[in-house]
């Protein structure tokens, strides 16, 4: 997932993060959508196999990724195709809108907030995405740490 990892994805302010906009091809990203929440599938398992990493699917977008270690974290936007919603995710004073297959890599301790309007709408399916040593290294080269 980071092989598409360049400069202009790394930004320092308002605090240090990096954006990946289609870190996987559409149509593998398509494949894992619909086998969501299934990681037992040939699909996912393909997937984690591939770019060894950890993911955990949740329903909602929310900064629950830090479990108890010092990490960086990817919050993978799996946007439902019927949700017409405009969300935005408040980065301190930056805001990242929620589109299919962005990734979005924090400090896992690192805290946003969601703003939208409030529509009755699907829940925000985002993957937390748990990097290998090797990549924590390449992310932490890239923040400059």
């Amino acid at each position: 997932m980071l092989e598409k990892l360049l400069k202009i994805n790394v930004f320092q302010k308002p605090c240090k993060h990096i954006i990946i906009n289609h870190p996987i091809p559409m149509l593998d990203y398509d494949h894992l959508y619909e086998q969501w929440n299934n990681l037992t599938h040939t699909v996912w398992q393909k997937f984690l196999k591939k770019y060894q990493v950890e993911v955990i699917c949740k329903n909602e977008l929310k900064p629950t990724a830090h479990r108890g270690k010092k990490e960086f974290v990817g919050y993978w936007f799996f946007k439902q195709r019927t949700d017409r919603r405009y969300v935005k995710v408040k980065l301190l004073d930056k805001r990242i809108e929620y589109t299919p297959n962005v990734l979005l890599i924090l400090d896992s301790e690192q805290v946003f907030k969601t703003t939208m309007k409030n529509y009755p709408m699907p829940d925000m399916l985002t993957c937390l995405v748990y990097f290998n040593h090797n990549q924590q290294n390449k992310i932490k080269e890239y923040l400059s740490l």
